[in-house]
Formats: C-alpha cells, structure tokens, sequence
C-alpha cells in the first residue's frame, strides 16, 4: 500500500495532539509517531524536531512515509543586530544590454540537497535592511534594473523526504528598497525594460520531492516598504514593487 505525500501544516496555537503513523511504499508500519504539543514541543520518533507553540492540522491519524532514516542533518542559527545597506548611483550612455542591482540581506542560507533531510534553524535580525538604485541609462536596448532588501531569507532543495522546524524573527524597524530609474531606449531598435523593487521581512521558499513533516514560525515587527520610480521611454516596460512582510512558499513534487 503507497500513500500519496502530504504535508502536515503548523499554526499557531497553545496546546494540542496529533497522530501520526510511518508507512513503507510495500505497507509496512514504521511505528507510530505522536505528534504532541505543549510547552515543551517535540516529535517523538523524528529526532526530537522541536516546534514551538503550534498545532499540527487535522486531528487525525494521518499515514505518511517518514524517513526511515536522515542522509541531512542540518541545524543553523544566523543573528544581525547592524544595520544593512547597498546603495548603486548609475549612468550610462550607449550601453545596449544593461543590468543594475542592489540588494541588501541580513540573514541568508541557502541548501540544495540530496537525500532524507531533517532541518533546524532560526534567524533573527535586530538591524534596518535599506537597499537604493539610482540610475539614468541612454540608449540602451535591453535594460534590467532590480533593488531587493530582506531581513531574514531561508532557501532549501531537497530531494527526498524531509523534517523541518524553522523560525525566523525579524525586529527591526524598517525595511527599505527603493528604485529610481530614468531609461531612454535606443532609437529604431525594440527595447525591453524591466524595473522592480521588493523588501521583504522574512522569506521561507523550500522546493521538496518527497514527503514533508514540520512546522514554521515566521515574525515580522519592521515597516515594509517598496518604492519605484521611473521614466521609461521603451516599447515594453514591465515596473513592479511588492513590498512583504511574511512570505512562505512550499512547492511539493517541484524536482519531478
């Protein structure tokens, strides 16, 4: 008997208990995992995976195929207290193919990884996060100029089945990414233009290939803001701003 991955969603709440029970893909129990939440929150059976004041969704036994045992292991803790900044002042004149950045990131970790995978980590930042680009461009035929400022970011690949208890908290006063941009195309060519700015607070974005089991806590005290300013003389001109305080993306079945 094979059971279809699923994921088990944390949320915020105080005290509960869940159930749940590993299969092999022949139908084979594991053994039974209980899933029992109070003040003192483990996993019992999944290596004592901590998770701090949530509850696991629905309350039910649910069968998922748990990792019979970890090829990953990783535990991380990342604290900023300062603050961060990257300003860029650009001008350029006959430049056809032209790309301008600034990005500014307190906290940033990054995993591809194959194999069974238990995560474990926190993030805190205490510090202000401003990214600024300012930039005239002349006659350029392909402009992409781009600002990103984030507090506390967490990007993980895992191919496999995976465990994870993840907690970022972001307690600075702002987060700033601002954009001004002048663009003049050259003249008788098609020209693309792409402008964006985005600050973000707290990003988890984990693309997994098998099952999933854990929970994820996410912060954010910081003003969030996003500003783009532009004259743009080009035939196409996509211009965003997305400013985010608390931002998860799961992607299950992403590496098929």
């Amino acid at each position: 008997m094979k059971f279809a991955p699923i994921f088990a969603v944390a949320l915020m709440a105080s005290t509960s208990i869940a159930h749940a029970q590993g299969w092999k893909n022949t139908g084979e129990a594991l053994a039974d995992v209980d899933l029992t939440i109070n003040t003192d929150q483990t996993i019992e059976g999944l290596g004592g995976v901590d998770l701090d004041n949530v509850v696991v969704r629905p309350h039910k036994n649910i069968p998922v195929n748990l990792p019979s045992s970890l090829e990953n292991a990783v535990e991380f803790s990342q604290i900023n207290k300062g603050d961060i900044s990257a300003t860029k002042n650009l001008t350029t004149n006959g430049v056809q193919e032209m790309e301008a950045s600034a990005t500014a990131i307190a906290n940033v970790v990054s995993l591809e990884l194959v194999g069974d995978a238990g995560l474990e980590g926190s993030q805190f930042n205490g510090g202000n996060i401003n990214a600024s680009l300012n930039t005239t461009q002349f006659g350029v035929q392909e402009s992409n100029s781009t600002v990103t400022a984030i507090a506390n970011a967490i990007n993980a690949t895992i191919e496999g089945d995976a465990v994870f208890d993840l907690n970022q908290t972001n307690d600075a006063d702002s987060v700033t990414a601002t954009l001004n941009a002048n663009i003049y195309a050259r003249r008788g060519t098609l020209t693309e233009v792409n402008t964006a700015a985005t600050a973000i607070g707290n990003v988890i974005s984990l693309e997994l290939d098998g099952v999933a089991v854990g929970s994820a806590v996410q912060t954010n005290y910081a003003d969030v803001t996003a500003t783009n300013n532009d004259y743009i003389n080009a035939r196409w001109d996509p211009a965003t701003a997305t400013a985010i305080g608390n931002a998860l993306n799961i992607t299950q079945g992403a590496l098929d």
